[in-house]
């Protein structure tokens, strides 16, 4: 089965909990024999290295509304950019990846 994974935060980058956990069920799935690909935002951690080992399929494309700690002020022209570049991301993963499922 191929999945395509998609948040916020992944790890090694991660606010909580929520983030380990994914990454729990993205390993487990991997080791039942499962393609998984992630797709996730930009976002660095705080204090995580540059060269910090990743798992593998991660991909780090999406912009988002949360920057510094703060949710980014944005107008109705800059928020459909954002989602237009997204949508754009995400349609070119599901091209590529052909997952059977999204999560």
């Amino acid at each position: 089965m191929r999945v395509l994974a998609v948040g916020n935060v992944y790890p090694p980058h991660h606010l909580g909990g929520y983030e380990i956990i994914w990454q729990g069920a993205m390993r487990h799935l991997r080791s039942q024999g499962h393609e998984a690909r992630i797709l996730t935002t930009r976002y660095r951690g705080d204090g995580v290295p540059a060269d910090a080992v990743e798992d593998p399929d991660v991909h780090r494309e999406l912009d988002w509304y949360w920057q510094d700690h703060v949710w980014r002020t944005m107008g109705p022209v800059q928020r459909l950019r954002l989602e237009r570049a997204n949508a754009r991301i995400f349609d070119r993963h599901l091209r590529a990846f052909r997952p059977d499922v999204i999560t």
